[in-house]
């Protein structure tokens, strides 16, 4: 019987210590009081989005003929709060 799901909560952080880049807490959906930290990061009118999910550093694949990745599902929780 699998568990059930936690509802992933997203909190953005007060503060970045550095010009354009946005940090977000998401919520594990497996297990209690764990957090991934979602970065956006904005530079030359170019965005890109970082995880510290085992998930986006192993399986993150490139795009075909971009420099851009796919995304975790915690950084698509991130987007939609952003």
């Amino acid at each position: 019987m699998k568990k059930p799901l936690i509802r992933m909560t997203v909190t953005r952080a007060k503060r970045n210590p550095v010009k354009g880049t946005t940090t977000f807490y998401v919520d594990s959906e497996t297990t209690r009081r764990k957090r991934y930290f979602v970065q956006r990061i904005t530079k030359d009118r170019k965005t890109q989005w970082f995880c510290n999910c085992l998930d986006f550093f192993n399986r993150k694949l490139p795009h075909v003929h971009t420099n851009t990745f796919s995304h975790c599902k915690h950084i698509r929780r991130a987007r939609r709060a952003a």
